[in-house]
């Protein structure tokens, strides 16, 4: 057989070895069929030849015979207990042609003894058709592989041939031919058949292994689908269901069973449909991919967003017949999504509008004025002493003043307005169309603004206190484009710094003759950024004196030459420079400044017992790292740390005061002094100054100008003299200007004194000169008076 002349395989196609298993199964299998057909054969055989043939030729033939088919049939018996035997197809293959010729070879012994004992023409008779049946049985048998067929006839006639030649009997040739004729005409039909029968086998060995391969292929999609974490749904024409995988059933809760022939609309919420519905037509009309991310419903009534992809299904004559979609759950994702972006957005503590968007609220307001020609207002808010509910209450008690605060903003205001959170205690509100007409649009936000004040003045419970606080608001008018929003919101601010400086609970409009003012504050916030730098920023020194007119020491005073604008007073850039961090820069700067100064005095005996005094913003004292800043001065330039006074503003002792008091006592350890600047001008009480190691009162220049004519100003610069005097605390007067003012403070107990009657701050130079006077006070009063 032309497919398995080779006893090695390895070199065959996985459909040749297919069918080599199966050939041998085939042959293996038919085994038992040809054994006993054989058996029998050969019973009627020996039945009709006894008495004819010798005993011990017949008995001999029996005996191969029956050792030839038994060896044949235990041959099968070990090919079928045989677990990998379909490995070793050759090998059972070669034995059974091997057992099968020593058959043939049985029957050919059988044709040569007997038909050679056998005078009766009758039995001769017999015999012949007895080889030939069993000939042609074995070929039809072993039609499958021509190979055994062969060999089983092959060896039945080879034996048999001699004895049919030797036979005197004229019949006994022309037999042998006709036999021989018979067998390899039956091998020839036998070994066509065994081709057709190969390619029919192959056919269906390779059908078999196609179908295997689509079956498995289609496991493997439905396995895919099934796994896979996206719904996998497919709709008819008429958008009902059609399949409908497992994630789908996880999805939307609905089983297969339940959905199959459902229509889209059933997963669909009612303000919905119309819109899936058009663009699932819509795919029948282009053919083309969409995604899409749309509401859903669930079994149990959840509503759900998914994010979908439509892919239309084509016939082979790319007309749609249907939809696949691709579906995942987004409704995680898009609330994840939605928090994101409501936290961009909305302030946490206050839940308004944030600064962004607030200013995307801006500009459509922008817009929307434009259009109209209608004006609207900005308002910033700003709560009155904030800072003190937090020191006195804490952090919590604020957060809840603010939340109040935002409710009572929003409350006020109509739908179409904005109340924001413009950071800290500020608050940003947008009024819109306030009318036409500029001055009814101010009358119209001015009734807005009274009912804030109103609102904002009430009482507030805050857990376990009881609280009132009040706002200042500046007020900015605006029409279409006219200003940019940043402008608007500066003008704003400004007026909103005006009605503070008007002393609070109260409201100003934006007023245009602040605008150069509000240039020139900004030029010189750019300019400052590079005084320090550029050596602009100059130290300036003022005589503190006592009673009996010695100076005592003195306080080191910024002057800004600028050098398009002259000299500029601390009054107009210190507090710009206290907006932001570059106070910090100028506060280090005087430090080291002044450290160095009292170094340079130390080596003079006529200056090494002067005081130099510096003053601290409430900013710079704030840093954390202070106190190791004013170390590091005072080691760098190696002075005495009594000689250095710090100046306080009183603003500061409504900070931590924990705080503060520990870091004054640090500052104390050093040997530092510390003086209380302004005192009198703030909010503080009295009470407070036991808290703090302070060496000095100053009495403020405010009370000094006006205790000759202000019978209260007087009382009170009597009081802070006497508190002093309790407290063991130094006092000195600021702004003394006269010698009757000179002579009530002293009369008073106040025996320091700083102010233009014994010098005005002046450069280094012109103040060292002053001190070689004998009476430095006398020359400086001459050249002033």
């Amino acid at each position: 057989m032309k497919y398995f002349h080779s006893s090695d395989t390895s070199f065959e196609s996985p459909e040749h070895q297919a069918l080599q298993v199966e050939i041998v199964r085939m042959l293996y299998a038919s085994n038992v069929r040809s054994f006993i057909v054989s058996i029998i054969v050969a019973a009627t055989l020996v039945y009709v030849e006894i008495g004819t043939i010798k005993n011990n030729i017949l008995w001999g033939w029996i005996t191969i015979f029956i050792i030839i088919y038994s060896t044949r049939h235990f041959l099968s018996r070990a090919y079928y207990k045989q677990q990998d035997r379909d490995q070793y197809s050759n090998t059972w293959l070669k034995r059974f042609r091997i057992a099968t010729t020593f058959c043939g070879i049985a029957w050919g012994l059988a044709g040569y003894y007997f038909y050679q004992a056998s005078q009766d023409m009758a039995q001769q008779a017999f015999m012949i058709f007895v080889l030939v049946g069993v000939s042609g049985g074995a070929v039809i048998t072993y039609a499958i592989d021509s190979t055994t067929a062969k060999l089983f006839a092959g060896s039945l006639y080879i034996l048999s041939l001699p004895s049919l030649l030797l036979s005197a009997n004229i019949y006994s040739i022309p037999m042998a031919a006709m036999l021989a004729l018979y067998i390899i005409y039956v091998s020839i039909s036998g070994e066509s058949i065994a081709k057709k029968l190969h390619e029919n086998m192959l056919m269906r060995i390779t059908a078999y292994k196609q179908e295997e391969k689509i079956k498995l292929l289609a496991e493997r999609q439905k396995l895919h689908i099934d796994l896979t974490p996206m719904g996998v749904i497919e709709w008819d024409s008429n958008f009902k269901v059609i399949a409908w995988n497992s994630s789908a059933e996880q999805i939307f809760g609905y089983s297969a069973d339940e959905v199959m022939q459902m229509h889209v609309s059933s997963i669909t919420p009612l303000e919905e449909q119309n819109k899936v519905l058009e663009l699932m037509h819509g795919l029948f009309q282009d053919g083309t991919t969409q995604n899409k991310l749309n509401q859903n419903l669930c079994k149990n009534g959840e509503t759900i967003y998914c994010e979908w992809m439509y892919t239309p299904l084509k016939d082979k004559n790319n007309m749609v017949i249907g939809l696949a979609t691709l579906v995942q759950d987004k409704t995680t994702a898009k609330k994840n999504q939605d928090e994101i972006n409501y936290l961009a957005c909305y302030d946490l503590l206050t839940s308004l509008p944030n600064r962004r968007l607030l200013m995307e609220r801006m500009e459509q307001a922008l817009i929307s004025s434009k259009r109209s020609k209608s004006y609207g207002a900005i308002l910033f808010i700003d709560l009155d002493n904030f800072k003190n509910l937090n020191d006195l209450y804490g952090h919590q008690i604020g957060d809840l003043l603010l939340q109040e605060v935002a409710r009572r903003l929003k409350t006020t205001l109509r739908e179409e307005d904005t109340t924001s959170r413009f950071g800290g205690d500020e608050f940003v509100l947008i009024l819109e169309n306030r009318g036409e007409i500029l001055t009814n649009a101010i009358d119209s936000t001015q009734v807005v603004v009274d009912k804030i004040l109103t609102e904002i003045n009430k009482v507030y419970i805050l857990e376990q206190y009881q609280h009132r606080t009040s706002c200042s608001i500046g007020v900015c008018m605006f029409q279409g484009k006219e200003l940019s929003i940043n402008d608007i919101f500066k003008r704003a601010d400004v007026a909103m710094f005006q009605a503070k400086k008007a002393g609070r609970n109260g409201m100003q409009f934006f007023n245009e003759n602040l605008q150069p003012k509000i240039e020139f504050d900004a030029s010189l916030a750019s300019d400052l950024q590079g005084a320090l730098f550029n050596v602009e920023l100059v130290p300036y020194y003022q005589a503190q004196v006592n009673h009996q007119h010695e100076v005592i020491g003195a306080e080191l005073l910024l002057r800004w030459i600028h050098p398009k604008h002259g000299l500029i007073s601390p009054d107009k850039f210190i507090p710009i420079a206290e907006k932001s961090n570059i106070i910090n820069v100028i506060g280090l700067f005087v430090l080291r400044h002044a450290c160095h100064q009292i170094k340079a005095w130390q080596s003079e005996k006529s200056t090494q017992d002067l005081r130099l005094s510096v003053n601290i913003s409430a900013r710079h004292f704030g840093q954390d790292n202070f106190v190791d800043e004013v170390k590091a001065a005072l080691n760098d330039a190696n002075c005495s740390p009594h000689l250095l006074r710090l100046e306080l503003t009183e603003s500061l002792m409504q900070k931590n005061v924990d705080d503060l008091a520990h870091k004054m006592q640090l500052l104390k350890d050093i040997g530092i002094s510390l003086s209380l600047d302004d005192f009198g001008t703030g909010y503080s009480s009295l009470s407070v100054l036991r808290n703090f190691p302070l060496d000095e009162l100053k009495i403020d220049r405010s009370f000094v100008i006006n205790m000759l004519n202000n019978q209260s100003d007087a009382a009170i610069i009597e009081m802070i003299i006497a508190i002093s005097n309790n407290l063991g605390m130094k006092v000195i007067a600021e702004g003394v200007e006269t010698i009757e003012q000179e002579t009530f403070l002293r009369d008073a107990g106040c025996l320091n004194y700083q102010g233009y009657r014994f010098s005005r701050p002046v450069p280094l130079d012109e103040f060292e000169q002053q001190l070689k006077l004998a009476q430095p006070y006398e020359i400086v009063l001459a050249n002033q008076y």
